[in-house]
């Protein structure tokens, strides 16, 4: 087998030339060049995100303006004197043909009037009693009962009960109407006079056709740019609100997605985001999306990646030919350069082979002597001699032409390397921008909420109106220890910097984690604090990750290592905060003998449930259930006294016998049961810093537990006397 280095040298002159362009010039040169169309699409794709989403803002902001206008329209029709004048007159509910003729034609020509400037489709008055007394089309509302139980589900009736209940000018948000087999949003707003006194309801429903204008407005987004609006159907699914551009290829869509949401999907669903999707059409495309809660509507801003990286198709384009180029410029001048080179070898080689020979070559000018054969030996590897070194001086000129075009590429790497700094440079600028959107906030000194970041709207599920004038208890959950907040407001009002984890509530109930900054903020003139500014990092996986650290795989209770940290913290707080810490052991009576007739799995299947009946009695942040190993459990919490531990050891006992899991061979019942020992750290009286007794406390909470076995077992036994901590 031959080696590199014997196959390069069986080359021939011009691929070995050839060979070394090639390495030293062209595959730098093509590496140099993807990397720089891979920095170029990234940039570009950066830049669109960033202007996708502030595309997204603005036409969001758009519709809420929108919004308001409509509803101040619509309060100004409420406030005609017509109108307050017509419900006066229908106080008896009766239908509209019963409004007084002198009041019904200027309110016909008020409400005509009003839906053709306002995009507007209806007009109704509903009194106090839920009638509607007027329609503009007769429609079939009229006279009917919007209070009624077959009225309440409809979008109507909803937007009925929302003024009467809040007083205030309302939507229902677009939702299906069945009555009507259409997609429909209803303003509602008081009817009042002068003295605030209502006499019923103003009630319209708007068209569509504002936001067909909407999504009609595609300025910015390219030739391939679509504004999409959404709603979410009764069960659950996704539907435009307006027709798209293009036509729908949704088989190829479902196909490129493989199972993940469109960006509709997870707009109507209450997201917001933006990323890179698949559209309607199987394309490929860059998306921003989210929800307006007040219109129900999910919007979608979209252009497709082809689109966006034209100038990288053309980039690419423009550098393959150069690379083209280049490649039949290296062709040439290797040949050129082999075949000069390769002529004038084979000439000096010529020359010199003829000095081994028995004759004188005869120059053009001279002829054979056999007397002059050294002068002309001599003179043959002179003019040998002077042919090479005309080589040699060929060759140092075409070294230069070499060098000086060395020197053009590296002045062409020079201003790349510039244009890559210069792109560096406004990408950090963007990333800059991005850290900026954290979760923030700022309240008054009594933790009302003046400011929320997007951030922060974003994990907490809340719209900024929702949160804005709100105290913060809005998000607090409710399994976070009070003593937490004691003591991050003794801190922040002191004016020094509180660290700490934090559980808050999602609007939909669910939770999350936030590891929090926060301190005080002053007035620049005076010096006097004016309110508190907190800095939120999202930790909800870390902290998933820490609980799957500290629970028990097969029972789901904390382990022994979570035990042990949590004694010596419930210890100091115990001491800190005047409450008695419980101590609760629990040991599955004759468990072995189960084990041994049952089988293990069945032994598993007994602790799991055992588990369960103590993970079911636990309710507060404060009561921590563990598996300390094989069948003995225990449980920590703070009370305020210790018959409120004793009540909870012995629901545990009961709950423990109520599973009914046969166990012949238990001496104490037929069915499992457990046997448990309670002890107990009285601190109510502390005054001072303890050190916690962990073991003294597990050995006394033994010895309980050992007393519940002596005496027959399946019942619990309290410590006589637990420790008092009075220091």
């Amino acid at each position: 087998m031959h080696s590199p280095r014997s196959f390069i040298q069986r080359m021939p002159f011009f691929g070995q030339l050839l060979l070394i362009l090639v390495v030293t010039g062209l595959v730098p040169l093509l590496l140099f060049g993807v990397w720089q169309q891979q920095k170029l699409e990234q940039t570009i794709v950066a830049e669109r995100t960033h202007s996708l989403k502030l595309l997204a803002h603005e036409k969001h902001t758009l519709m809420k303006v929108k919004l308001s206008s409509n509803f101040n329209y619509v309060q100004q029709i409420a406030m005609a004197p017509i109108v307050s004048l017509v419900l006066k007159s229908s106080t008896d509910g009766l239908a509209a043909e019963r409004v007084e003729p002198q009041l019904l034609e200027p309110l016909i020509s008020l409400s005509k009037s009003f839906i053709q400037l306002h995009n507007q489709e209806r007009f109704l008055l509903v009194n106090l009693d839920g009638k509607v007394v007027f329609s503009l089309d007769d429609g079939f509302e009229l006279g009917e009962d919007l209070s009624s139980p077959s009225w309440r589900t409809t979008p109507m009736g909803d937007v009925y009960q929302k003024v009467k209940r809040e007083k205030i000018a309302v939507t229902s948000g677009y939702q299906w109407y069945e009555a009507q087999a259409a997609l429909v949003a209803f303003i509602a707003a008081p009817v009042k006079d002068v003295d605030g006194v209502c006499f019923g309801y103003a009630i319209t429903q708007m068209n569509k056709s504002w936001l067909e204008t909407l999504s009609a407005a595609r300025e910015g987004l390219g030739e391939t740019g679509e504004i999409m609006l959404g709603w979410q159907r009764p069960d659950g699914s996704s539907d435009p609100l307006t027709y798209p551009r293009f036509s729908a290829n949704t088989h190829r869509q479902r196909r490129l997605l493989d199972g993940e949401d469109i960006p509709l999907e997870k707009a109507v669903g209450g997201e917001n985001g933006i990323g890179q999707s698949v559209d309607y059409r199987g394309e490929r495309v860059l998306s921003a999306w989210l929800f307006d809660p007040a219109l129900k509507i999910g919007l979608v801003i979209k252009q497709d990646m082809s689109e966006l990286l034209v100038p990288v198709e053309m980039s690419r384009q423009v550098f393959l030919q150069t690379l083209f180029l280049l490649v039949i410029l290296m062709l040439l001048v290797a040949w050129i350069m082999s075949y000069r080179l390769s002529r004038s070898m084979a000439y000096v080689a010529n020359k010199v082979s003829t000095l081994g020979q028995g004759f004188i070559f005869q120059p053009i000018e001279g002829q054979y002597a056999t007397s002059k054969e050294l002068g002309l030996l001599i003179d043959g590897i002179n003019k040998t001699a002077r042919q090479v070194e005309g080589h040699i001086d060929l060759l140092t000129v075409q070294a230069a032409q070499l060098e000086e075009q060395a020197a053009d590429l590296d002045i062409a790497k020079q201003t790349l390397e510039a244009k890559v700094v210069d792109r560096t440079a406004k990408l950090n600028e963007y990333i800059a921008l991005v850290d900026q959107e954290v979760i923030i906030s700022r309240t008054d000194l009594e933790g009302d909420i003046q400011y929320v970041s997007a951030a922060f709207c974003q994990i907490s599920g809340y719209a900024a109106e929702e949160l804005i004038g709100h105290n913060h208890r809005l998000v607090r959950h409710p399994d976070m220890p009070s003593a937490v907040y004691e003591d991050m407001w003794a801190t922040i009002t002191q004016g020094k910097l509180w660290h700490g984890e934090l559980l808050n509530k999602h609007k939909d109930g669910s939770s999350y984690w936030v590891k929090a900054s926060i301190s005080a903020t002053y007035d620049r003139y005076t010096g006097k604090p004016t309110g508190y500014m907190a800095v939120r990092q999202d930790i909800t996986d870390k902290k998933r990750i820490e609980l799957l650290a500290v629970v028990d795989e097969m029972t789901g209770l904390y382990n022994r290592r979570h035990f042990n940290d949590q004694i010596d913290k419930l210890w100091r707080m115990a001491a800190r905060h005047h409450q008695v810490l419980a101590f609760i052991m629990l040991d599955v009576d004759y468990f072995k003998r189960y084990n041994d007739s049952q089988g293990h799995f069945a032994g598993d299947d007994a602790l799991k449930a055992v588990a369960n009946v103590m993970k079911q009695s636990v309710r507060r942040a404060t009561e921590l259930a563990f598996r300390l190993g094989g069948e003995e459990m225990a449980i920590l919490m703070l009370v305020d006294d210790v018959e409120e531990a004793k009540s909870l050891a012995e629901r545990i006992r009961q709950g423990v016998m109520d599973c009914a899991i046969a166990h012949p061979q238990n001496d104490a019942a037929p069915v499992l049961t457990a046997s448990i020992g309670l002890c107990y750290v009285d601190a109510r009286a502390c005054q001072i810093a303890v050190t916690p007794q962990q073991d003294l406390l597990y050995k006394l909470a033994d010895g309980a537990l050992y007393q519940a076995k002596e005496s027959g077992r399946n019942r619990v036994v309290v410590c006589d006397q637990g420790l008092d901590i009075t220091g």
